[in-house]
């Protein structure tokens, strides 16, 4: 590494490891295209998959490696009590890494761990707030 600011990885979001994003930027466009329609890919089998299971609101109890602790990164659901918040392996999947790569860079995860993260970013997305009246 050259030392040299790269003003793409430092524009992504401050405070997360940017590793995969620079390998990412070493990519062809070949091989990028390659690894989104992977995802694509992947997104629908995630789809299908969420489709042969009956919705409920209980979901949280079937994603037994997702954990939150508020003494562990500010509360924000983790994987497995280690200190990778479900929003970063979603980030890294949603930004086109392939499974196996994430799994290569950060060995301590499993395949199941990013399956469980996508699902439960699949759950909070179908949750919404409602506001209190006022009166």
């Amino acid at each position: 590494m050259s030392g040299t600011p790269d003003p793409v990885v430092d524009a992504y979001k401050p405070g997360i490891d940017r590793t995969l994003i620079r390998e990412n930027l070493k990519r062809s466009p070949d091989e990028r295209l390659r690894a989104l329609q992977q995802l694509q890919a992947f997104a629908e089998e995630l789809r299908r998959a969420g489709k042969a299971l009956p919705y409920t609101r209980h979901v949280m109890r079937m994603l037994t490696r997702i954990t939150a602790d508020p003494l562990r990164m500010g509360g924000r659901p983790c994987i497995r009590d280690l200190r990778v918040t479900v929003g970063t392996v979603v980030g890294l999947v949603a930004a086109g890494h392939a499974r196996d790569e994430i799994l290569r860079l950060y060995p301590y995860l499993e395949n199941e761990d990013i399956t469980e993260a996508l699902a439960y970013a699949a759950w909070r997305a179908d949750e919404f707030e409602v506001p209190l009246s006022s009166k």
